[in-house]
């Protein structure tokens, strides 16, 4: 890896000029030859910052998005879920990716993010005699048992084969689940990561074969940058971006701020019958 933690030099990049159309009623993105230069590397302009742009892009997508704001976002990103070699667009005139791919992927990594922002507060404190007992109980309930039905003496026994080990704790737990979702997009057939030397800027980029693999590869390099911003959504009703906020923030603009607060005063002033 790059050692400079402020270089954005490391990057996995999947994206490729070509056109995009969108098909609202197939469900589909149709990805079309693309213009003669193809660029695996990342595009100009490869800032922290357009990295972000990028993440949240697809973060912001839903199902209910507009077309205009389907096509911004697979022009930008390109083909997310197409294997190479240059996405298979040298050998067929065009490409359809499942908008219902592109919307789980968002889902997949709002989750992932929201495991790495629990994690800058999870105690590191291995968990109590007491909370493992409760923690298996629970998984038991989870699993389907009838634990009220039981005897106790068999539902302490089958409590303990479910709760977490005596080391476990509330940091590791989290970090086993991000270890496991980071695996999972990992062991996709295909799964080759592929280090290339950048002839632009001779430096080293890691390019691989499928967009939910660089997305992990673009959110390691952005977390290891700044541990302190993590992708939220909008706290303005009505609004569904998501951008990257820090500390205590919760509104997307200044703009989504002043509506949100309009609309508590109006909320407040309903419920006084005013």
């Amino acid at each position: 890896m790059n050692s400079d933690a402020n270089s954005a030099g490391l990057f996995a990049s999947w994206s490729m000029k070509g056109k995009v159309d969108i098909d609202l009623g197939g469900q589909v993105i149709i990805f079309s030859q693309p213009e003669a230069t193809m660029n695996l590397f990342a595009r100009p302009g490869g800032s922290e910052g357009h990295y972000r742009r990028r993440v949240e892009a697809l973060l912001s997508l839903h199902a209910g998005s507009t077309a205009d704001e389907w096509q911004a976002v697979a022009q930008e990103l390109g083909p997310l879920f197409t294997v190479h070699p240059l996405h298979a667009l040298s050998s067929q005139p065009e490409l359809r990716e499942s908008m219902d791919l592109w919307l789980k992927a968002g889902q997949q990594l709002r989750l992932m993010w929201s495991r790495i922002e629990k994690l800058t507060t999870a105690s590191p404190d291995a968990w109590t005699q007491a909370e493992r007992e409760e923690m298996g109980l629970q998984r038991l309930a989870t699993a389907g048992v009838h634990i009220t039905a039981l005897p106790e003496e068999e539902r302490r026994r089958l409590a303990e084969a479910y709760m977490p080990q005596e080391w476990a704790s509330e940091a590791g737990q989290v970090v086993d689940g991000i270890g496991q979702q980071l695996n999972s997009w990992f062991r996709a057939t295909p799964s080759r990561v592929v280090p290339l030397v950048n002839p632009s800027t001779f430096q080293v980029e890691l390019v691989v074969e499928q967009g939910i693999q660089a997305l992990a590869l673009m959110s390691v390099l952005l977390i290891r940058n700044d541990r302190s911003a993590f992708p939220r959504q909008c706290g303005r009703t009505g609004c569904t971006r998501i951008t990257f906020m820090k500390g205590r923030r919760r509104f997307c603009s200044k703009a989504c701020q002043e509506a949100a607060k309009s609309q508590r005063y109006r909320s407040r002033r309903a419920a006084q019958g005013e």
